[in-house]
């Protein structure tokens, strides 16, 4: 018991005299904290961008409302879904467990966008943007992608809020040529001038804008639109009576499991049938771990990590070697090598974890920026927010222990 309380007075006092350290290193410790601090922001911006692939991959997937869904053993990700017979669904439907069945065609369209800036008159320069290189130039009228997305109007797949969107609009929804367009689409689809463009054209054909919808946009397209079958064939060319991209079943609550596996018996193997959470995993895990967007960021993660290290083992190996003296008199008074090692990595913890809260912050202010600007969702997540301060703490673990070698030549002979 006696040896314990020794231990645990040795590392208070270990830990106060790294403390004194970094308090008085005075600029030094301030840059090294900086500098910390800057490579942990970057630690969590990769993060975040990281789990921004992972929201928005399955964005879509998250407004619908499916228990089961149905796909063709084509699918690759929500953007090339293949298709499979619309009679699938009809068979479906014939399970006493099945609530419903219904289908959604997806599908990329050129889309009019409206000239920017709409009214030459009312455009103004914003100094700060243009320098940074973030103004947004003069466009002419122009066609881009997007996302379109045709749903049987009397059997709504949505969940709220889109559902009551498309249900405030459905008696428009069903005259030709009518569409609801994503309110977080990039600007230059044209919602923030929805009410002066009136040249809408999806595939060459004119549209008219009737409403709008919440849905987050994705790295796979800047924008999206809802639009009923009958459109979604006509306009885009495609057989809606026959062929589907996604069958959404919804079942009896308790029932998923069992119900999965009626289907596998009852359908062709020319479907796949998965859960919800199945669907999801498997399209987040698409993006995340097989497009060159999630690994960038996954390798921008690992190269935060390593500059982390890099930092504190500089920082921490400099202030080493101006304190050799001091950890020589340690060595002379009596205190082995190991109480040095300690003053060691508890002043590197220290520059770790002081570093952290600024980081934090800072991360909290570009996620903002980033949100913006660029409609894209930044959430720093309770996980994020673990691997940040596990970065700190192993940052310095490792920083500390890779500068252990300068200690080595503290010697008190030198002192004589």
């Amino acid at each position: 018991m006696n040896r314990v309380y020794e231990i645990a007075i040795l590392m208070v006092e270990t830990a106060r005299v790294a403390a004194r350290n970094a308090l008085r290193g005075g600029a030094r410790s301030a840059i090294a904290v900086a500098a910390i601090g800057f490579a942990l922001l970057m630690v969590l911006l990769q993060l975040g961008f990281l789990n921004a692939v992972r929201i928005t991959g399955t964005n879509l997937y998250n407004e619908l409302d499916f228990d089961i869904m149905i796909v063709s053993p084509n699918y690759d990700e929500l953007y090339s879904p293949g298709d499979f017979p619309k009679e699938r669904l009809v068979r479906a439907k014939s399970l006493a467990s099945v609530v419903a069945a219904r289908p959604v065609f997806t599908s990329f369209g050129m889309w009019r966008c409206p000239p920017y800036p709409f009214d030459p008159a009312e455009h103004r320069e914003k100094p700060l943007l243009k320098l940074l290189g973030l103004e947004r130039p003069p466009q002419p009228l122009q066609r881009r992608e997007l996302l379109v997305i045709g749903i049987d109007l009397d059997d709504n797949p949505f969940r709220e809020p889109v559902r009551s969107r498309i249900e405030a609009e459905k008696s428009k929804l069903k005259l030709a040529g009518r569409v609801l367009l994503n309110e977080r689409s990039n600007p230059e689809y044209g919602w923030p001038n929805r009410s002066r463009f009136h040249d809408w054209e999806l595939n060459l054909t004119a549209v008219e804008v009737v409403g709008g919808f919440f849905m987050l946009r994705g790295f796979g397209s800047d924008g999206s639109l809802i639009c009923g079958d009958r459109d979604f064939g006509a306009i885009l060319g495609r057989d809606v009576d026959d062929r589907v991209n996604l069958g959404l079943v919804k079942v009896v609550p308790g029932t998923v499991q069992s119900t999965i596996k009626a289907l596998q018996q009852l359908l062709p193997n020319d479907v796949w049938i998965l859960s919800r959470e199945e669907m999801i995993r498997m399209e987040s895990a698409y993006w995340v771990e097989l497009t060159s967007t999630g690994m960038i960021f996954s390798i921008g993660v690992l190269v935060s990590l390593l500059v982390a290290t890099i930092v504190i083992h500089q920082i921490v190996g400099a202030d080493v070697r101006r304190r050799l003296a001091e950890y020589a008199t340690l060595r002379a008074c009596g205190h082995g090598a190991t109480t040095n090692h300690a003053i060691v990595v508890f002043q590197s913890l220290i520059y770790g974890l002081a570093a952290f809260v600024p980081a934090v912050a800072g991360a909290l202010g570009v996620y903002r920026l980033t949100e913006d600007a660029t409609r894209i969702p930044m959430r720093l997540t309770t996980e994020n927010l673990a691997i940040a301060l596990a970065t700190a703490i192993a940052a310095g673990l490792v920083g500390s222990i890779l500068a252990l070698g300068k200690l080595r030549s503290a010697d008190p002979a030198d002192l004589m």
